[in-house]
């Protein structure tokens, strides 16, 4: 019988999952009764996105806003029953069943059940997101089988392994032949189930199509392709630049890996091949490149696991950032097509698909900590979603789409750093986080706020009001052992809304 390993760690998370789920659902509903129903938009300032959907012809004819407060409603309820994450996947799981619902008896369905506005960010968010979900669970058994081929010792085999084979060995053979089914079948019911109910859902317009017209439909015809291009480049140079330093790292050459006390799976579709030694046709402009690249990897030091992870929440910071201040629908577009993309790196990583498996398991474990030793490797997760959650869940502010980018771009990793080069006191015996670490987060959120405000790019708030929300947060990063890139964003953004920290 199979037996489930879970982290040890004093703090289970159960407190922390079965009180923030009322908790932001709570917020959502007041962020949403509060707001002054007689503004004509259904969105913050800087939204470029059409109106909400609702039923005209349905026998109550319920309005967007109203519908919006009964779906609020209905969530506070539903938060009681599960967990935070069980709240969450529930959600995106109803709200897609409750779209399709009304599109087939408009008449006699009252309103569109969702907890956001139904409009087409979701109805796009609920196609990648939950669409790749499905995607594994209808081709699991393929997913499956490539992990356990994988897995198959050499001498099982009927051709043992071979190096000196020209051609692929029956384990190989097997496990392109899987992935290339997974790609075919995922590519299939991408372009067919979840393409056709995106366009269902659109009320006919064709899924694709819309979105490359809206991609020239920001504040000016080049601005979404221009931040489209400034993603890309700083995600290519990321993954370059740390590929790079992979390669050259013992890490890259072993295929047994231990990682902080955590083990990591040896599967033999992970082992790795000697390096190739250099062509001969490599001219001079190569091998001068190749020294100069040499010369300042002597230069550079090891990063420890907490300055890479902090690296990241850096990175995201400066990816993400300008687009929240800039166009935060598209932004919300984009972050939930990356989930979906987290997704299906996953599915490769796990599952061993050829030819990226390897590669994307060795990337991501130089990330993993103890809070993330479980099969699945979360916490890219766990930082997309910290960003992501403050667009998601639709507030009525702007201040609140910023929670996550800052409290985690630049709040955590300011106290990070501060707590490990002069903290000395302890908030208790065992913690590492320190009193000095805590207040650094405050400040610099609260200071950034404060900027961006006097800039005009978030609207007045009460500064005590604020303040307090802040410090609550930190409190909450500082004692909790839980993977905090989730349950701070959530905890201030809630706060946010609670305090009435923005005037109204």
């Amino acid at each position: 019988m199979a037996t489930l390993h879970y982290r040890s760690d004093a703090d289970d998370g159960v407190l922390t999952a079965l009180l923030l789920g009322p908790i932001v659902a709570a917020s959502m509903l007041y962020g949403t009764i509060t707001v002054d129903v007689a503004q004509d938009s259904y969105y913050p300032p800087g939204w470029t996105i059409e109106s909400p959907l609702y039923l005209p012809k349905s026998h109550d004819k319920i309005f967007p806003r109203q519908a919006l407060i009964n779906g609020r409603r209905n969530l506070v309820q539903l938060s009681t029953l599960f967990g935070l994450i069980g709240v969450g996947s529930t959600v995106l799981v109803m709200e897609a069943i409750n779209l399709t619902i009304a599109k087939i008896w408009p008449v006699t369905t009252p309103y569109i059940k969702t907890v956001r506005y139904p409009n087409p960010l979701l109805i796009y968010q609920l196609a990648l997101v939950s669409g790749s979900l499905l995607i594994g669970f209808l081709l699991s058994p393929l997913l499956v089988l490539s992990r356990h081929t994988s897995k198959v010792p050499a001498h099982r085999l009927k051709r043992p392994h071979d190096r000196r084979l020209k051609h692929p060995t029956e384990r190989e053979v097997q496990r392109r032949a899987l992935a290339v089914s997974f790609y075919f079948f995922a590519i299939l019911i991408i372009v067919g189930l979840i393409g056709f109910w995106a366009q269902w859902c659109l009320g006919g317009r064709n899924p694709w199509v819309w979105a490359i017209v809206w991609l020239t439909e920001g504040s000016n015809t080049w601005s979404r392709p221009a931040l489209l291009a400034y993603w890309a480049l700083l995600g290519f140079f990321s993954v370059g630049a740390w590929s790079r330093q992979l390669a050259r790292s013992k890490k890259f050459q072993t295929s047994n890996m231990a990682l902080h006390g955590v083990s990591v799976t040896s599967d033999p579709s992970f082992t790795v091949d000697p390096p190739l030694s250099p062509s001969p046709s490599s001219n001079g402009f190569a091998h001068v490149a190749t020294d100069l690249l040499d010369a300042a990897d002597k230069r550079t030091p090891t990063l420890s696991l907490n300055a890479r992870r902090k690296t990241f929440h850096a990175l995201a910071l400066f990816m993400f950032l300008p687009g929240i201040i800039l166009d935060p629908a598209f932004t919300h577009f984009c972050l939930s097509a990356a989930f979906a993309l987290f997704v299906f790196a996953e599915y490769i990583r796990y599952f061993a698909l050829w030819p990226f498996g390897r590669f994307v398991h060795i990337f991501l474990n130089e990330f993993v900590d103890s809070k993330d030793s479980g099969s699945a490797i979360l916490s890219h997760f766990y930082l997309l979603t910290g960003f992501a959650n403050s667009l998601w869940l639709g507030g009525p502010w702007r201040i609140l789409e910023l929670t996550g980018a800052l409290s985690l771009g630049i709040g955590d990793a300011m106290a990070s750093i501060v707590g490990r080069r002069i903290g000395r006191t302890r908030w208790t015996e065992g913690n590492p986080k320190t009193v000095e670490g805590t207040v650094a987060f405050l400040i610099t959120v609260l200071t950034t706020n404060v900027g961006l405000w006097l800039f005009g790019a978030i609207e007045p708030f009460s500064f005590w009001r604020y303040t307090t929300v802040l410090a609550l947060g930190c409190l909450l990063e500082a004692v909790s052992t839980q993977n905090d890139n989730l349950t701070v964003p959530l905890f201030i953004w809630s706060m946010t809304v609670l305090f009435d920290v923005v005037s109204v």
